[in-house]
Formats: C-alpha cells, sequence, structure tokens
C-alpha cells in the first residue's frame, strides 16, 4: 500500500510527507503527528548526495502510528541504506530508551523482508526454512548506518513498540529505490535491481 500511495505521490509532484497528511482523515491524529514528526526531524532528506534518494513509508498499527525515512543509495547491484528516522507515537512513551532499543531492532529485523535468502517462503504449503541456518538475517554490511528514533509527546494511554516497527522500512526503502531507479518494485524479496 505504501508503494502505491508513493507512486501516486510522485505523479502528483508532491512531497510524499504532505501527500500522506492530505490522504489521511483529520481524526487520524496519531499518524498525523507521527508524520508531522517525521517531517520536522528528516530535514536532512532536502540535502542528500546525488548518489542517494530517500523513501517515506507510514503505517499504525495496534494504535501505534510510525512514519520512516531511510536514505538509500545503490552499491554492487544492492541497496545501502545510509540513514533512517523514525518517528512514532505510542501514547505515553513508558521507557523512551527501550522504545529506541525496540524500533532500531525492528527496522533491521524489517529488512529481512527485502534481503535475498531473508524471507521466509513457502513450498507445497510448508516453510521452507526449518530453522536459523535456512535464514539468513541482515548483515552489518545490510544494516543502516544511522537510525534516528523520534517519539510524540504523549499521556494518552501506551500501546505496543515492538512489531510497529518491522513494516515500514521495506516499503520506505523500496520507494527510495524507485527514485533512484526509475523501476517500481512489486515483490520481495528484491532478488535484483
Amino acid at each position: 500500500m505504501e508503494t502505491l500511495v508513493d507512486e501516486l505521490a510522485t505523479r502528483a509532484k508532491a512531497d510524499p510527507i504532505a501527500y500522506r497528511l492530505k490522504l489521511l482523515n483529520p481524526d487520524a491524529r496519531r499518524l498525523r503527528a507521527a508524520l508531522s514528526l517525521l517531517d520536522q526531524r528528516s530535514e536532512w532528506r532536502r540535502r542528500l548526495p546525488a548518489s542517494q534518494a530517500v523513501g517515506i513509508a507510514c503505517l499504525q498499527y495496534q494504535g501505534t502510528a510510525v512514519a520512516c525515512a531511510a536514505a538509500v543509495a545503490i552499491e554492487n547491484k544492492r541497496p545501502r541504506i545510509h540513514r533512517v528516522t523514525v518517528a512514532l507515537h505510542c501514547g505515553q512513551p513508558v521507557n523512551p530508551l527501550s522504545i529506541e532499543n525496540q524500533f532500531q531492532g525492528g527496522i533491521v529485523f524489517g529488512l529481512t523482508q527485502l534481503l535475498p535468502k531473508g524471507a521466509i517462503t513457502l513450498k507445497d504449503g510448508r516453510v521452507e526454512q526449518r530453522n536459523f541456518d535456512g535464514f539468513t538475517p541482515p548483515y552489518i554490511g545490510d544494516c543502516p548506518e544511522n537510525i534516528e528514533v523520534h517519539i510524540v509527546p504523549s499521556d494518552e494511554p501506551p500501546t505496543g513498540c515492538g512489531e510497529p516497527p518491522v513494516p515500514v522500512i521495506s516499503p520506505a526503502v523500496v520507494n527510495a529505490l524507485a527514485r533512484l531507479t526509475g523501476k517500481r518494485y512489486r515483490t520481495l524479496p528484491l532478488v535484483s535491481l
């Protein structure tokens, strides 16, 4: 869904964050707050080297809203993620350092959806990867050089922070790759750029 929204923003020649904010219902307070904070905290995206592009993605899951910006280049025919900024609204942040750690780990784990041999696959209705030896996690070289996490201040009841960061990194990276290559990616994991 986020790659389609990004494609529409590109066709409209609109800023991807402003476009998403325009599409959201006025009552989508948490997602609006996360996107607005991302817009403020990712000013770096306006000053990227020519070899890099930024991709944006957002979602709300189990009450937690997440917005992500990823600066990506292509090196050795693979995506190289230089920087990720994440903004989230999870209600009252009970332990901000734990939330930051949870989101950094979730972003790295989410990269498994992108990388060849990182995805869980099915054959004849059965999972092919029986254990960790059949699964390739992201290596240090696959991980972002910098992951910044920003939390929307709130006194609302807290919501979860374990799963929400995982699904935003892949569409953010794919949206950046689309800007670099002019090609839209419709399936994961990425087997070629």
